[in-house]
């Protein structure tokens, strides 16, 4: 089925027939309300399968009072061929069952954050862990939700730089989420920077802005992002002094927006018409109870040209109500048909999950 010549009868077939191939049409077209895509999440989510995976790794903590780790941005160390460099999020609080966030200090109501990068070597097992200093420049309003979230890590190729992109609740009054950018130190123990990335659009510049996907564009060596995958697959070049997101590659897709929210930055995925990959998120929402995550993979062409996604799926089997979250993605350094991604968990857990390239390759896929 081609998504992007999806009719209006195909849908009403699709909802009369509620197999799992219907269903993962319908929650994934932006045709179909988020209300009614929500009331298909519910029904499809117990036909989903978690992939197959070689190793998973949960990484540890640093032993700061209140905080546990999750949300692993990994990355090729820029400066060693063999080597892995992790930005590895520490929070205050976790989320109940309620699908309300708590946190561990009861004399403390306010959700922070804390950041350190890990090195991993070839083995994926940990050389050094260093918490990061927040030495970013930005204005902080007060808010309810304080530090750098969500940082995704990407390298710049010409001078090995390691820069992150993240999640900001203080850098607007509103404390509406922004993403602001800056750069990590060599020592990997302090962030720097801190400019905040503005799409050129005035009707969207001070909504919610969350999960960018940061790459590295090897014919320009200019630093890109995915800003969103649908309706239209948005691909922004920045400006590293003003912050602007300027376009650079748009492609119609007919995919929802909210299905399709950002997951793992792209990455060479080489086979057949593809040559890039990266992962996408929805949740399923209900009134007090934790939400669910499924992921899809998308894959793209040689100019970024949206192809295919693939059927949706889950990172831990055991438990499918967990809050899954996969931040980052890199190919693993001894062997290229495996994929490393960083996943959190629940917001109180990081992991490092390998999956071969056949496994990802053996899932359904729609083209787009």
């Amino acid at each position: 089925m081609r998504l992007s010549t999806y009719t209006k009868q195909e849908s009403l077939d699709d909802l009369i027939s509620k197999d799992k191939d219907a269903l993962e049409r319908l929650s994934l077209h932006s045709s179909i309300t988020y209300e009614n895509q929500q009331s298909i999440l519910s029904k499809l989510i117990p036909l989903v399968n978690p992939i197959n995976y070689i190793s998973k790794i949960k990484l540890p903590s640093l032993s700061i009072k209140d905080y546990t780790a999750t949300n692993p941005s990994i990355i090729a160390h820029p400066k060693k061929n063999s080597n892995y460099l992790v930005n590895v999020r520490h929070v205050n609080y976790y989320c109940d069952e309620q699908n309300e966030y708590k946190t561990n200090d009861p004399n403390d109501s306010t959700v922070r954050t804390i950041n350190a990068v890990y090195e991993l070597d070839e083995n994926l097992e940990i050389i050094e862990k260093k918490q990061l200093t927040d030495n970013t420049s930005i204005i902080r309003y007060p808010s309810p939700v304080v530090g750098l979230e969500d940082v995704r890590l990407v390298s710049r190729p010409v001078d090995k730089s390691l820069w992150f992109f993240s999640t900001s609740r203080e850098i607007l009054p509103t404390t509406t989420p922004q993403i602001i950018m800056g750069e990590i130190n060599n020592e990997y123990n302090r962030m720097s920077g801190g400019t905040r990335l503005i799409i050129p659009d005035n009707n969207l510049v001070n909504n919610t802005q969350k999960n960018w996907l940061p790459f590295i564009d090897q014919k320009t060596l200019s630093l890109c992002s995915v800003f969103c995958t649908g309706p239209t697959l948005c691909i922004t070049q920045i400006d590293d002094i003003t912050g602007l997101a300027l376009p650079f590659k748009q492609y119609k897709t007919n995919l929802s927006f909210h299905q399709t929210r950002g997951g793992s930055p792209i990455v060479p995925f080489e086979f057949e018409s593809f040559h890039y990959m990266y992962t996408v998120h929805c949740s399923f929402d209900q009134p007090n109870i934790r939400r669910k995550y499924l992921h899809r993979f998308v894959f793209l062409g040689k100019d970024y040209e949206p192809l295919a996604i693939s059927e949706s799926f889950f990172i831990f089997g055991d438990s499918p109500s967990d809050i899954e979250f996969i931040i980052s993605c890199t190919v693993n350094r001894k062997n290229p048909n495996v994929y490393l991604f960083g996943v959190g968990r629940n917001d109180v857990e990081a992991w490092i999950v390998s999956i071969n390239k056949d496994d990802i390759l053996r899932l359904k896929k729609y083209l787009i």
